[in-house]
């Protein structure tokens, strides 16, 4: 049996180096390596030689990557949420002094009950970008409406456990998005749909006769539609 394909061996390399991004060339060459030498070392030291190779291959790929994302960062307005890179080079200048109004329509929640929603992340996202760009945070007025299945995220902390077994990992998100001026809406009819409280909601959510309702108030007040 060749040591490359070692029943103990095989299968580490296929999950390692898929993961790494170097699967193809690297079992390539770890079979070439197998055929020459499998008879000459003993399983344990054939093992040690993959590990090896596997490391180093892993520690460059990590080097790339960290290289590739370095301008990526957190902050400056939240410092826990939203990284976003400053692209210096955009052909597309900021207008000085311009004010963003953004309304984000969200109705999905992260399925995985511990952790938080993405696409409330997204709102942290926009105020980082585009400080880190030059735009005053007074020059920029989000609002978010939450309906469907995000009602969930807009939950307290005792009413999320209650339903879901852990504290509302969005809790921390959205407080300090408010704590930015950021406003938040949650669509009346989705509440009672999931026979929601009014007790149980966030202290920093105002709760809407409707989704639907927000969106033509906040447009009709020159809100721009982020639908993502």
């Amino acid at each position: 049996m060749s040591g490359f394909t070692h029943p103990l061996v095989y299968p580490t390399c296929v999950a390692a180096t898929r993961k790494s991004g170097f699967f193809l060339p690297l079992i390539a060459m770890l079979s070439i390596v197998s055929n020459q030498h499998h008879k000459k070392f003993p399983i344990e030291v054939y093992m040690k030689k993959i590990c090896l190779v596997l490391t180093s291959s892993l520690l460059a790929l990590a080097v790339n990557l960290s290289e590739a994302k370095s301008d990526i960062e957190m902050g400056p307005i939240l410092e826990a949420y939203g990284p976003a890179s400053a692209i210096e080079d955009s052909d597309i200048p900021l207008p000085e002094g311009f004010v963003y109004k953004a309304l984000f329509d969200i109705s999905e929640t992260n399925q995985k009950h511990d952790q938080y929603n993405r696409k409330i992340e997204s709102v942290a996202r926009f105020l980082n970008m585009h400080a880190r760009n030059g735009v005053e945070p007074d020059n920029m007025k989000l609002a978010v409406v939450l309906h469907g299945s995000a009602v969930k995220d807009i939950l307290t902390d005792e009413a999320y456990a209650k339903r879901h077994g852990y504290k509302n990992p969005n809790t921390d998100l959205i407080h300090r998005l408010a704590e930015n001026g950021v406003e938040f809406y949650v669509c009346g009819q989705s509440v009672a749909f999931y026979d929601v409280k009014k007790s149980e909601l966030s202290s920093d959510v105002k709760l809407a006769l409707s989704a639907m309702t927000m969106a033509v108030l906040l447009q009709e007040d020159d809100y721009q539609l982020i639908p993502f």
